[in-house]
């Protein structure tokens, strides 16, 4: 699902490659496991690129973007995008306060196609057999791992940091239309840093380098222009 992004942003020439990461379906990794799993499968393959590289982290994953601000990572880091992500949990606030039950069995079968559009893909979203295909894989203990990260864990301290995460060579990408991250959420985010780059994709759902890759990869392209002209 991420060739319309990948595609759009290697037209670029200035662009030589993007690298997908795929965790473990397996492994309940904490998110400092899952950044270490990064940094030694993935970021280890650009360790002799001189021109340095961007990490993009969507949703979940911008913990794990947050935390490798934190390692001496191979190569040369030199931006993060954050696309949908949260440094706290997304929703409003019922539901991290325990009054969200989710059954044991949840991740044992396959949620209805209604929620899996509306919450991930927007309205009218395409390509819904392949975000089941993909949750399919994952083992269902690690599903509910990983939702516990998502109602738990707390980046705050990494996100309020300029040292770790510098505005000028960060930059946010806001769907408009995410029904993960709530906009407060979101809202508190930037308040938080107002010196982070901030681009919004107008109808962009959660899953919006999927489902809006060409929007999505101009954002991102310009960018890294932006960050080789420093």
């Amino acid at each position: 699902m991420l060739n319309s992004f990948r595609n759009a942003i290697c037209s670029d020439n200035d662009i030589k490659r993007v690298i997908g990461v795929q965790y473990p379906e397996d492994e309940e990794l904490s998110v400092p496991e899952l950044a270490d799993f990064v940094s030694t499968q993935y970021l280890s393959l650009l360790r002799n690129d001189s021109r340095g590289y961007v990490v993009v982290s969507q949703s979940f994953s911008g913990h794990v973007g947050m935390n490798l601000a934190h390692h001496h990572t191979p190569g040369q880091m030199i931006g993060q995008v954050f696309v949908n992500a949260f440094a706290s949990p997304p929703g409003p606030s019922w539901i991290h306060n325990g009054r969200l039950q989710v059954p044991a069995n949840f991740f044992e079968r396959q949620p209805p196609p209604w929620m899996v559009s509306r919450m991930f893909l927007g309205a009218g979203g395409s390509g819904m057999h392949i975000v089941q295909a993909a949750g399919a894989k994952v083992e269902p203990r690690v599903m509910r791992q990983r939702l516990d990260i998502c109602l738990a864990h707390d980046s705050w301290s990494t996100w309020r940091c300029p040292d770790l995460l510098p505005g000028e060579s960060t930059l946010y990408l806001r769907g408009e239309a995410d029904a993960i991250v709530a906009n407060e959420a979101a809202e508190r985010m930037r308040e938080a840093r107002p010196d982070i780059l901030w681009e919004r994709v107008p109808d962009g759902p959660h899953l919006l380098l999927q489902r809006f890759g060409r929007p999505a990869a101009r954002a991102v392209h310009t960018f890294c222009e932006r960050l080789s002209n420093q």
